[in-house]
């Protein structure tokens, strides 16, 4: 069994193997979500917690195989909220609260559309570089999981635009983990590809 699926990933690598390197830099659009500090909490300060733009960089590696693509890589990002107006504690208009976040993304997408357009799937493994003010019981618990939607639009063989949304700390949802934010983190990424290896056979 082991020998053909060997066979099988060389068969595949040798008709339509191709490694992409790339730079993707952009723009998260973060908030955190505190249901898991208790639904008193979450009632109080919820509705204060409002959406903040923030940056966030890496380099991608992708596996390219006939329509369908596996791609990883290594981000540094940053997550978080501001507070507005929360009565009796803010005096400014609001407070940014936010971290750097090292995401290790695994996703799976499908091609179409002559290959311009895929759409995807994955999970985004993290780790917090660093606190903010407002993490309290989360400071002990730094890594965490998250699903990954993507779609990429390929504007040239070179350059693509890549919008997504990540749930981040779902295994914590999942597990029902006391005092830690679930991040919704949309992004629009723009993706420069800037180096190939492993060229389709036509």
């Amino acid at each position: 069994m082991k020998k053909i699926i060997f066979l099988f990933f060389l068969t595949c690598t040798d008709l339509s193997a191709q490694f992409n390197l790339s730079l993707s830099a952009g723009v998260n659009y973060s908030n955190f979500n505190t249901i898991l500090f208790g639904k008193v909490y979450y009632d109080l300060f919820q509705k204060y917690n409002k959406f903040i733009f923030l940056p966030n960089l890496g380099v991608e590696l992708t596996y390219t195989t006939n329509k369908y693509k596996i791609r990883s890589g290594i981000f540094l990002s940053q997550r978080g909220f501001k507070d507005t107006g929360v009565p009796g504690f803010i005096k400014d208009p609001y407070i940014a609260d936010y971290a750097s976040y090292i995401e290790i993304p695994v996703e799976f997408s499908y091609l179409y559309c002559r290959k311009k357009i895929e759409s995807g799937l994955g999970l985004v493994f993290h780790r917090r570089n660093n606190d903010g003010f407002e993490y309290y019981g989360e400071r002990n618990k730094p890594y965490g999981l998250g699903i990954k939607v993507t779609s990429m639009f390929h504007l040239t063989k070179r350059i693509g635009i890549k919008p997504s949304y990540t749930f981040g700390n779902v295994d914590k949802y999942i597990l029902n983990t006391y005092s830690n934010f679930l991040h919704h983190v949309f992004a629009m990424n723009v993706v420069y590809n800037f180096y190939r290896f492993g060229k389709k056979k036509k």
